[in-house]
């Protein structure tokens, strides 16, 4: 949450960015929305998924992989690269001696 309202105030003093940041998002979920249907893929699935399998099965998992399974990994090994980056960078002021300002 203070990631997010972090990046919030940074797009408040930023107007470039917002502009950068709304084209990334809503251009990214288009044409991930728009994509499965060039391939009939849309339709009732099993479970909670929108994209059928049945019809065409190879573009169907393609697209499953694709719209969800490889945003869903990049996300999470992102968060590890800054998780790691945050960890290393305090321990490094630790280890400068900013545990002794008070």
């Amino acid at each position: 949450m203070t990631t997010m309202y972090s990046l919030w105030c940074c797009v408040l003093t930023c107007p470039q960015l917002k502009k950068i940041l709304h084209f990334t998002v809503w251009g990214v979920s288009t044409l991930l929305t728009i994509l499965p249907a060039t391939t009939g893929n849309y339709g009732p699935s099993t479970g909670w998924c929108w994209i059928d399998v049945t019809h065409n099965k190879e573009a169907g998992t393609a697209w499953r992989f694709i719209c969800f399974y490889i945003p869903l990994w990049g996300a999470a090994i992102y968060n590890l690269v800054v998780y790691y980056n945050v960890n290393k960078a305090l321990e490094e002021a630790i280890q400068a001696g900013w545990h002794q300002i008070r």
